[in-house]
């Protein structure tokens, strides 16, 4: 597992918010319901064409491949990571 929980405090399910990944209104409405700005937020996903969906609409993404390096990927994204 990547332990994302021990990192973020946040997350979004398609279960809740009714929009489901790749499709780009998920990534609006979860931008719309955090009060972000494309700018502000960082999509990660391990599935490659979940960023590149995202990517595509300007969010900035990671492509998450090894768990174990998911701190230090996020370190060289610019995200302090707990």
């Amino acid at each position: 597992t990547f332990h994302l929980r021990e990192i973020f405090h946040l997350f979004l399910s398609s279960c809740y918010t009714g929009r489901r990944k790749p499709d780009p209104e998920a990534y609006r409405y979860a931008l719309e319901i955090t009060q972000r700005d494309l700018d502000e937020a960082l999509f990660l996903d391990d599935r490659r064409e979940n960023v590149e969906s995202a990517a595509r609409l300007g969010l900035r993404t990671l492509w998450v491949r090894d768990p174990d390096q998911i701190r230090e990927e996020l370190a060289s994204a610019g995200i302090v990571a707990g």
